[in-house]
């Protein structure tokens, strides 16, 4: 199975929110609102799970944890108190604060990688939707699968550049999509670099008669795989993740709609 536990996903997705702005390093919201920001990146948890999550980092002393008043933004400090979390965490709103511990302790801490990430251009997302849907059928519902323009994967409401950041930063693997018209693309070329310095794994596909010998820089020095090749594709995923491949139905289909016309 993926690497990360529920804990720490939960963990690094509050300092996340933190540290969104690292000069203030400092976030206040409702509990509603914590848990739907921390949803975009870890969406299989109940309260409990979160307001452990919180517990554990103002314990280890990585977050400093306080309610506002009208008039000043730390205007009491968490107890620590089991019998004070709910006027505390679940009335209005609170703040998380990152501490000279915390700043250390996210400077050691890298990114869980939890996912498979598909990146491609707008009208062919048809073809990252077939991927997606072989990788599901192949490991069922072991680990999520994002295809940025699926309206699975996007949820109304969401705010989209945040959204694909956020699931770079959380893919263990980013396959990349690439043909003629792609492979020069901006936008194709900045998500892949993003998710190296993420430290995924950056995997190219090509399809619709890009070579290898064709593929520009940076993207060229990546090992790659032709879209046809799926079974080697379910093979590295399955190594990569750590979860062995179920039965896939590899028909022609695959072969002639994905890589020939679509």
């Amino acid at each position: 199975m993926a690497e990360a536990t529920l804990s720490e996903q939960l963990e690094y997705a509050i300092l996340q929110i933190v540290l969104w702005n690292p000069s203030d390093a400092s976030h206040q919201d409702s509990w509603g609102a914590w848990n739907g920001v921390v949803r975009r990146t870890v969406s299989d948890f109940v309260d409990a799970d979160l307001l452990s999550a919180f517990k554990r980092l103002r314990k280890r002393d990585v977050i400093r944890l306080t309610k506002p008043d009208s008039r000043t933004y730390h205007a009491s400090e968490y107890s620590g108190s089991d019998t004070d979390d709910s006027d505390f965490f679940f009335i209005g709103p609170f703040n998380a604060s990152i501490t000279d511990e915390g700043r250390s302790y996210w400077e050691r801490t890298d990114a869980p990688k939890t996912s498979v990430f598909i990146s491609h251009i707008g009208h062919e997302k048809a073809v990252a939707l077939k991927l997606q849907a072989s990788i599901q059928e192949a490991f069922g519902k072991a680990f999520p699968v994002f295809v940025s323009s699926d309206p699975m994967s996007l949820g109304g409401g969401e705010e989209w550049y945040h959204y694909i950041l956020d699931n770079l930063a959380n893919a263990k693997i980013v396959f990349v999509l690439l043909s003629p018209e792609s492979a020069e693309r901006p936008w194709i070329n900045f998500e892949a670099g993003f998710a190296k310095g993420q430290k995924s794994r950056v995997i190219p596909l090509l399809f619709r008669g890009l070579t290898f010998d064709a593929v520009p820089y940076p993207l060229k020095g990546l090992q790659s795989y032709n879209l046809q090749q799926l079974s080697d594709i379910l093979r590295e995923t399955s190594r990569r993740m750590g979860v062995p491949t179920g039965k896939v139905d590899l028909d022609a289909e695959w072969e002639g709609n994905i890589c020939g016309t679509l």
